[in-house]
């Protein structure tokens, strides 16, 4: 097992203790310690097209597209 798949255990691990815990308390701190886990994994990196996105988006003059044709 390597090590992200370890990750994805203890944050199963942890969710479910959550789910069988009765405390409000205790449950915030069990899905606390999920979400750590999993922000462990790494990010997936975006693809091309959607990098492409990004840029057109930071370029625009902030005016609309236009849904005529012309």
């Amino acid at each position: 097992m390597d090590r992200y798949d370890e990750y994805r255990k203890r944050a199963q691990e942890a969710q479910e203790m959550a789910d069988r815990t009765r405390n409000q308390a205790d449950k915030a701190s069990w899905l606390r310690i999920a979400e750590r886990w999993l922000q462990m994994l790494p990010k997936p990196k975006p693809s091309a097209e959607h990098r492409f996105a990004a840029q057109v988006k930071a370029h625009r003059t902030g005016q609309d597209d236009s849904q005529s044709s012309h």
